[in-house]
């Protein structure tokens, strides 16, 4: 799961949210210097296409619905993260 020789393991998760729910976690994002945490579970993948697949997967026909793609850098000596 992880490249020889790195500390890092990247994830994407690919899904659609509400314009309000997006614009809360870029204000997060932006006073933590892109940084940010969840709480609780969310599905991602280690195939970047497997992700784009589920961001174009439902589709909705409300204008305050996005498409969200992420890419999640983690930090795997970090002890204090569960991932």
């Amino acid at each position: 799961l992880i490249e020889h020789g790195t500390d890092r393991l990247i994830v994407y998760r690919g899904c659609r949210m509400r314009m309000e729910e997006l614009e809360k976690l870029r204000d997060i994002a932006k006073k933590r210097r892109e940084q940010t945490s969840m709480n609780g579970f969310i599905s991602t993948s280690l195939v970047r296409k497997v992700a784009e697949q589920f961001q174009d997967s439902h589709s909705h026909n409300r204008s305050n619905v996005e498409r969200v793609f992420w890419t999640i850098d983690i930090d795997v000596k970090l002890d204090e993260v569960i991932y």
